[in-house]
């Protein structure tokens, strides 16, 4: 389970959530983050897509785990709540051309 931010707003931490915790629950004007394992030295990286405008991209920022050549990291991509209601966002982790070996996580995003 992520820490929850008590109170939302800009000096509130933020509840980061992985690739087997894909239910996610904030209020209006709360950030949250998806964090996937990602190796930008492989040409690939993750893109998203949203159901609606309920939440807004603050950033995209990849985290390498290691100075070591070839070593992967984490894509982080951090959200604000701005609507309330249902929403979801597919992630799709692949190169500039989509293809059959690509993976996808949904998440599921309530705003309260």
């Amino acid at each position: 389970m992520p820490t929850t931010s008590p109170k939302p707003g800009p000096d509130s931490p933020v509840s980061t959530y992985g690739a087997n915790n894909t239910d996610v629950s904030a209020a209006i004007g709360e950030q949250f983050a998806i964090e996937l394992d990602s190796n930008a030295s492989t040409g690939y990286s993750w893109s998203y897509k949203s159901s609606s405008d309920s939440v807004r991209l603050v950033s995209d920022d990849y985290k390498g785990q290691s100075d070591a050549i070839g070593a992967g990291g984490k894509q982080v991509f951090t959200f604000e709540a701005t609507q309330a209601g249902t929403t979801e966002l597919v992630f799709v982790y692949s190169r500039s051309t989509p293809s059959a070996d690509d993976s996808t996580v949904k998440y599921t995003v309530t705003i309260h």
